[in-house]
């Protein structure tokens, strides 16, 4: 593990190499629209995207059409009593990022891809499960 160790840029010395992080938080619709944008990759691409990777990436969850995750939030929203119109800016769906340092990444990319994919499926699943939502889309990107 020490060679592992030896390779972390000295930007990330303060950081755990080892540890894998989730952060989560609320969407917009039109937040959402560009989430998905960036997960498949219309549009620009960004700088940090190694295009010779993109084909690497994953698609483990489809994304329900956007007009239906509206609906089902008004649907939501009238059955908990709630008189007003939804505003145009209200957050409608969770978005989450998962990460690893770059020890947790090493040996996490020596498992085989099927294994990567339930672990990446198992814990999106734990992780709405605990906030009371459904997943709706699980994008694995390895171009970044």
């Amino acid at each position: 593990m020490k060679d592992v160790l030896d390779h972390i840029p000295p930007s990330h010395a303060k950081s755990n190499p080892r540890a894998a992080s989730v952060r989560v938080e609320t969407c917009t619709l039109s937040r959402a629209r560009a989430q998905k944008r960036h997960d498949f990759r219309l549009g620009a691409i960004p700088a940090y995207v190694d295009q010779d990777r993109m084909n690497l990436n994953r698609t483990l969850v489809s994304l329900r059409p956007f007009p239906a995750i509206r609906d089902e939030n008004v649907r939501l929203r009238e059955r908990a009593g709630r008189i007003r119109k939804m505003k145009s800016n209200a957050a409608v769906v969770l978005s989450g990022i998962i990460t690893f340092g770059h020890v947790a990444a090493y040996y996490f990319e020596a498992l085989e891809v099927e294994t990567q994919d339930a672990a990446f499926r198992e814990l999106a699943t734990k992780i709405a499960d605990k906030l009371n939502t459904s997943l709706e889309d699980l994008v694995v990107h390895r171009d970044e």
